[in-house]
């Protein structure tokens, strides 16, 4: 197991089946990364408000909020595929009290540094932090149109793309989904417009709507089983109103369409720019 006293450098492999984890902690928070040759962070912590998102990419892993008209206060089931440093999971245990939040995740050293160094709350009815293949667990019979939200942050030391992603995977996770279900993606890597378009590619294939969501150094994408109807005045005001509870900065947000146009009627989003 890890110790407390030393979070600057810990390995923290097992099995040898992934690259050791080290630790760092500076300016009040801390952080967890891959002992690979870049170093790649897998996330933060604020140590004085843990439940609090720190990084870019992960409030806008949580820009589904915006659109979840039919279950935005209490969402049933909320799925996190890749848990990293436990960033979205603590935010969401502490959003939504009445949701289960599952975080799947194959490496058992993060899932360990989670439970030990990231003050993740117990686990239970409300939150169970799973070791398993991302792949099997969205593909479980089990699964199948049971997530309302899911998340997917799936990163392995070689950071040329989502470990999951391709037609099979997204398919399994559009099958998981309800039937108002959202999926939310970081797309990281070295051609990230290339892989982008990629991933656009498979994933229009097989939802309703897909839209993009800019970030400094990689893109989320938001994808939703059936399309919302979208206002744009009423939209402005759940990002100010976000913005006001969670200190994200949801108003400055830009969403784009995917593609130059709309591939059909149904398909369309009065969503040219930004918010």
């Amino acid at each position: 197991m890890l110790k407390h006293d030393n979070p600057e450098e810990i390995d923290a492999a097992r099995e040898g089946r992934f690259a050791p984890l080290t630790f760092s902690k500076r300016d009040g928070l801390l952080y967890m990364h891959n002992g690979d040759e870049w170093d790649s962070t897998f996330g933060c912590m604020v140590l004085r408000h843990p439940a609090f998102l720190w990084m870019e990419y992960p409030q806008k892993m949580m820009s589904w909020m915006l659109f979840a008209e039919r279950f935005y206060e209490q969402p049933r089931l909320i799925a996190q595929l890749g848990l990293g440093a436990g960033a979205l999971a603590r935010f969401c245990h502490a959003r939504f009290p009445l949701a289960r939040i599952e975080a799947v995740e194959i490496n058992p050293a993060v899932i360990d540094a989670c439970r030990e160094m990231f003050r993740m709350p117990p686990e239970g009815e409300r939150l169970g932090i799973i070791e398993a293949d991302a792949m099997d667990y969205v593909s479980a019979q089990e699964r199948r149109a049971s997530i309302d939200i899911l998340q997917v942050d799936l990163y392995l030391s070689e950071r040329d793309g989502p470990a999951g992603q391709g037609r099979a995977f997204y398919r399994a996770c559009c099958e998981s989904l309800a039937a108002d279900g959202m999926m939310t993606i970081n797309i990281f890597g070295p051609n990230l417009a290339a892989l982008t378009r990629q991933n656009l590619q498979w994933l229009s294939e097989l939802f309703d709507a897909v839209l993009l969501l800019p970030c400094e150094t990689n893109n989320v994408l938001i994808c939703f089983k059936r399309a919302p109807v979208i206002d744009m005045q009423q939209l402005k005001m759940k990002a100010a109103a976000l913005e006001a509870s969670t200190a994200m900065p949801a108003s400055s947000w830009a969403f784009f369409r995917h593609g130059g146009e709309a591939p059909n009627c149904e398909k369309a989003l009065e969503l040219e720019a930004v918010i």
